[in-house]
């Protein structure tokens, strides 16, 4: 399972090249992946436009949804996702050792999200694919080297779990505690 997410929000940059990758998968201009099933939160802005793009396509293996309201649920069921950079979908995703494409947000603050997704690709755990780099082709060439390196995923999974921090609110309340008695 290929697990799209884009924020709360949602993302049109990846809404938009995954849509374009689709349309060429279904006019035989590139492959599925075998067995590859894509469940993509478009975001509730999103969903008419994606799903107006998708639905002449018949492609039974492509689930748009607004909203993900069981998001445990769905990293539970991914092996491999694409995703915008911020601090928590990121840390979510790390958390469950998912191999990302991280596509960052070019207009965050401070542009952090780039920051994010480079650190991440140079340690292993994800690849970082710049907003302006995403086209069909480019995000769907990465969507398929990903799916169809189980090596590839193992080694990124396990670099994830690395950086994942589970226990970062516990710590981050421990040393709140240690400044307050400190008084």
């Amino acid at each position: 399972v290929l697990l799209v997410v884009g924020g709360s929000q949602g993302a049109r940059a990846i809404n938009e090249a995954l849509a374009g990758a689709l349309e060429r998968v279904a006019e035989g201009l590139a492959e599925r992946p075998a067995g590859l099933e894509i469940l993509w939160a478009t975001g509730p802005r999103h969903i008419e436009a994606v799903t107006a793009r998708l639905d002449p396509l018949a492609l039974g293996w492509v689930h748009p949804i607004e909203y993900i309201h069981e998001m445990p649920k769905a990293l539970a069921s991914a092996d491999l996702a694409v995703s915008r950079a911020g601090a928590m979908g990121t840390a979510e995703l790390l958390a469950w050792g998912i191999p990302t494409i991280l596509v960052p947000l070019p207009t965050a603050a401070a542009d952090h999200q780039t920051h994010n997704a480079r650190a991440l690709d140079a340690f292993g755990a994800a690849v970082a694919l710049p907003e302006a780099e995403a086209s069909p082709t480019r995000l769907w060439d990465d969507v398929v080297a990903l799916a169809g390196d189980d090596e590839r995923r193992e080694r990124m999974a396990a670099r994830a779990r690395e950086r994942a921090r589970p226990d970062a609110a516990a710590r981050i309340a421990t040393d709140l505690l240690r400044i307050v008695e400190a008084g």
